[in-house]
This record gives C-alpha cells, structure tokens and sequence, in this order.
C-alpha cells in the first residue's frame, strides 16, 4: 500500500514540485544513523518505515527515494528472500515520475544496488556459467555479467539528462545525497554529483580484465590518457558491452567537459588528479607519464591557490627512481639534487599560498 502511494504521488511531482525540508526529518534520520552504528538494521528499518509513511503523506520527493533505498539496503542484508524487492519498487518509481533528477538519481541507486547484490553473493553467482544475450526473468538466476551490464546501464542512464541535471543545485537535494564539505563550491549540481557516484560505482566493479589489454583492444594510447584535460576530453573512447573497465574514462570525458564549460577551474583539476590516482592501475605506463602529466598541469596553473593540490600529488615522485629521486633512509639525503628542488618546490609553494584552506 505504502509503495501503491508512492507512486501516485511521484506521478504528481513534476506539477507539484517542493523544496525539500530536511527539517522534520532529521531526528528520525538520526535515530536510524545510531541503529546503524550499533548494527541494528532491523530496528533501522522500523525507524525507516515510519520516515516513508510521513514523507508518502508530505509528497516530499526527496525523502521518499532517499527512504525507500535504505530499506532496500537493509532488505538485503537481513531478508534473503525478500531481497529483490528493492529492485522492483524503484523500477516502478522510475516508470513513474518525469523528473529528470528524480530518474537521475534512481538510476544511480539501482547501479549501486545491483553492484552491491552481486558483490553480496558472487561466489555463487561466479559458479554459473555466463549468459550473453539473455537475462534470466528471476534475478537469482542470473550470472556476472547480467549483473554488470545492468550496473553499467543505470550508471550510464543516470547522466542521460545532462543539460537539465547541470541546472539543478545539488542542495536541493540534499535529503537524499551525501554531500561532502566542498561539494557545494566544487561540485554544485547534481549532474556532478550523479557523474562522481557513477565514477566510485564502475570503479567498484572487480573485474577481471586487465586495463592494458583492454586499452590495446579499443586501440586507445595508454600516453593518451595522460594528457590535460583539453586534450583527453576529446579522445575517442567508445567502450562496448564487454570493456567493463572503459566506461570509467568516458564518465571522467563526460564530467570534465561538463566542468570546462562551466569555467569551473579548481574542480577541473581536482578530477584530473582523482583520475590520475585512477590511472596507478597502470603501472609501468603510470611511471613512465605521470610525473611530467602532473608537472604539465602545474605549470598550467602555478599561480592559482590550488596548485597546491597538484605540488601534493607530486611530492611522492621525489622517492622514485623515474624522476631520479631520492629515498628518505639513504645516506646524504640532504645533499641529494632532488631534495634541494623538492625544498624549493615547497618554498615557494608556501610562500605564495600561506592560507590555503583545503
């Protein structure tokens, strides 16, 4: 009946938008953060019940979803028999509403739970011999790669409104995402934040390709994805059902350009360095290109505060032998060339950024 209710009422919120109030609802949802803590879903779960009852009645959107996935979380971690439900109501949630962040963000929850049921019984699912072609109708049925093309679908489906997600303020919705201290300066829409969840989701995706093999296939430069951001957003990277571990750098080309456009310069660089940690994977091609990447984006923008990021990211490649560095326990450190342009390096830094916050 409660589920009956929510759609109806989703089917009302495009003429019947509301700001979300967090207000009402804080001290319940602080009531199911401790059950959380104390390990506790069940009781979780009753606290959950009567959030969805109040936000059914108050036609709170924001609420509804954000209530709806925690009980699917706790479904699947106490009712094996049960633990498909989840998949069905917000299935239904998305055939019901027309708005494009409410699909967004459905789209992006459904990616994460479908990851998130695989990872909870992959032994199993591991033992059963790969489908292509066809879905089972009973999820238990189904095999990795079902469960991994669904993740890439909803992830990938969950930024198909991109010119509308970048109009919305990610505050709006705050009820129902996990915003970061810097969020709002850095990543103020909700197409940044739904681009940033489907990045941590398909990078949880544990496949058992190997990123070289698969950039060889595509016929992609491993030097490539190396480059500034100007550069690397217009690569061609078109991955296909079955390179799994491509569809990361098509969501970063998606997200950087998205950033660009928006004169967004800090946030820029913060995911291209997020992306360069990405890259580590890489090993040999990482040592190779990454140092003189990083040193080109700092040259890019030394005089910005926060350079200081990017000074970060290369302090470590001082200890390695790719740039000729040095190692901390060796005898004469101090007098190592490498150690007197590091010093140099921090100086300056220092001095031209005293009050550097982040």
């Amino acid at each position: 009946l409660i589920i009956f209710t929510l759609l109806i009422a989703l089917a009302h919120q495009a003429q019947n938008k509301q700001t979300m109030n967090n207000g009402p609802y804080a001290s319940l949802w602080k009531q199911v953060e401790e059950m959380e803590k104390k390990s506790l879903p069940k009781s979780a779960s009753k606290i959950v019940d009567t959030i969805l009852k109040q936000a059914v009645g108050n036609n709170n959107s924001p609420q509804m979803i954000k209530a709806l996935i925690h009980q699917g979380k706790y479904d699947l971690a106490i009712d094996s028999e049960n633990d498909t439900l989840i998949f069905y109501n917000l299935k239904e949630m998305l055939k019901s509403t027309d708005d494009v962040v409410e699909q967004g963000v459905i789209n992006s929850m459904l990616a994460e739970l479908y990851l998130q049921y695989y990872n909870k019984d992959s032994w199993p699912i591991n033992q059963r011999t790969q489908l292509s072609d066809f879905v089972p109708t009973d999820m238990k049925e189904w095999t990795k790669n079902n469960f991994y093309d669904k993740v890439m679908m909803h992830a990938n489906a969950s930024l198909s409104a991109k010119g509308k997600l970048e109009k919305v303020e990610v505050q709006t919705y705050e009820a129902v995402v996990n915003l970061y201290e810097d969020s709002r300066e850095f990543y103020p829409t909700m197409f940044d934040f739904l681009a940033l969840r489907a990045l941590d989701i398909l990078k949880g995706m544990d496949s058992d390709q190997d990123l070289s093999r698969s950039l060889t296939k595509a016929g992609i430069d491993k030097k490539s994805l190396f480059a500034s951001a100007d550069e690397f957003v217009q690569l061609s990277i078109e991955p296909d059902s079955t390179n799994y571990n491509l569809h990361v750098f098509a969501v970063y080309q998606k997200l950087l350009s998205s950033l660009q456009r928006r004169n967004l310069d800090k946030s820029v660089v913060l995911v291209e360095l997020d992306k360069m940690n990405y890259l580590r994977q890489l090993g040999s091609a990482y040592k190779l290109y990454a140092f003189d990447a990083l040193q080109a984006m700092l040259d890019e923008w030394k005089d910005k505060d926060f350079s200081v990021e990017i000074v970060n990211e290369i302090i470590p490649f001082y200890e390695t032998q790719e740039v000729g560095g040095f190692r901390r326990e060796q005898e004469g450190v101090r007098n190592h060339p490498k150690t007197k342009e590091l010093y140099n390096l921090l100086q300056e830094t220092i001095a031209a950024f005293p009050n550097y916050e982040r």
